[in-house]
């Protein structure tokens, strides 16, 4: 099992493959540092969602709604097919993006 490198437990993730949908309940989601977030399929965003650390490989789609925050503070590669999808906010702080375009 893969390591994450500043820590001598091993890596965590979380592979999405089917619909991911955080609760529409007021505050932040968080997916904490050190865990990758893999979108394969959908993420409906219905309260402001951080993706921290490991950042992730999303290949699917992401729904932000209206005055909601998608943000990555993680590097992330946003990988071919990926959907950025919804009036809502989609940002990168203190990160790398790395994009796969055809």
């Amino acid at each position: 099992m893969p390591r994450h490198p500043s820590s001598r437990v091993p890596a965590c993730r979380i592979d999405n493959a089917g619909t991911f949908a955080n609760p529409s309940v007021p505050g932040l989601f968080n997916i904490p540092s050190g865990v990758s977030f893999n979108n394969f399929g959908a993420t409906e965003i219905q309260t402001a969602f951080a993706v921290r650390g490991r950042g992730g490989q999303p290949n699917g789609q992401f729904l932000c709604d209206a005055l909601m925050l998608l943000e990555w503070t993680g590097g992330v590669h946003l990988n071919t097919g990926v959907q950025l999808n919804g009036v809502g906010l989609y940002k990168v702080s203190g990160a790398t993006v790395t994009a796969t375009l055809r």
